[in-house]
């Protein structure tokens, strides 16, 4: 574990005491100013010190109790690399993400951080946060449930996805590309919504990635991820992860698989004969220690 040496975080933990007395009396302007003091204390780069997670969190959830969205901004973002790089808090970076976008008003983008959380640890990160999120995620589930397609539709959409997928069996990829469009292309407004849109996307992307365009692959890979529901599904991240590697970006590519490997274990790494799964070993093993 990379830990600071005590006489330096002794430092780090006296700026943090000063900054959260003045909380207490109120001086929320002091208490920024010595928290950031504080974080300067931590020898570069700052994500490789286990102790800087917690200081950020400490930092980041009193930021957003006095609605201050861009002052959390900056404290989740270290968070988010400090956890990138360590991987000892994923579920939980996952849900503080979650906050910040409820917070913000970004109700969907909450609710896709929220959905893998709770797929990776159930509710228990929900316990000690205020009562609103917990309701808005079940709240949002049920509305969810409540949106379907038109059966109708639905079969036609299912038809061409079939075609789509006979098409890349038999090496046909031009014509695969061409069934999956021209389902998406009859999904309702905003497409997006729709679940299948994710599926519809992702294999999108895998024909590309099968063409060997890693470039147009990333892009629909990048989608599932924003826009569809592939935050929550971990062949999404699995896919992105091993398309990044093709185009050389091993270090985003390490940070999409371990959510894959959160998401699903060590299943999802047979889909090619465990070939993408070296990348993250050291990571599994730190958590594990």
């Amino acid at each position: 574990m990379a830990l600071l040496e005590q006489e330096k975080f002794d430092k780090v933990i006296a700026y943090g005491k000063q900054a959260f007395q003045e909380l207490e009396k109120e001086n929320y302007e002091m208490f920024l100013e010595l928290g950031e003091k504080g974080w300067e204390q931590f020898p570069s780069p700052v994500e490789n010190w286990n102790q800087a997670y917690n200081y950020a969190k400490s930092f980041f959830n009193n930021s957003l109790r006095h609605d201050d969205l861009e002052e959390a901004k900056k404290w989740i973002n270290r968070l988010i690399e400090n956890n990138n790089n360590l991987h000892l808090s994923d579920e939980e970076t996952m849900h503080l993400m979650g906050k910040y976008c409820f917070e913000k008003g970004d109700y969907d983008d909450a609710r896709k951080h929220w959905d893998m959380v709770v797929k990776a640890a159930g509710h228990r990160y929900f316990q000690d946060d205020k009562r609103e999120y917990l309701d808005f995620y079940n709240n949002s589930q049920k509305d969810e449930e409540d949106e379907t397609l038109p059966d109708s539709l639905f079969q036609t959409i299912c038809q061409k996805l079939d075609k789509g997928d006979e098409a890349v069996a038999e090496e046909r990829y031009e014509d695969a590309i061409a069934a999956y469009q021209s389902a998406i292309d009859i999904l309702p407004e905003p497409k997006s919504d729709w679940d299948i849109y994710t599926t519809l996307v992702t294999s999108l992307g895998d024909t590309y990635y099968e063409t060997g365009q890693y470039t147009i692959a990333d892009s629909y890979y990048a989608t599932a991820l924003r826009d569809g529901n592939g935050i929550e599904n971990p062949y999404v991240w699995y896919a992105n992860g091993r398309n990044l590697i093709k185009m050389g970006e091993t270090k985003a590519a390490q940070d999409s698989l371990m959510r894959a490997y959160m998401l699903d274990g060590d299943e999802i790494f047979t889909t090619d004969d465990d070939e993408f799964k070296v990348y993250i070993n050291d990571f599994i093993s730190k958590k594990e220690e």
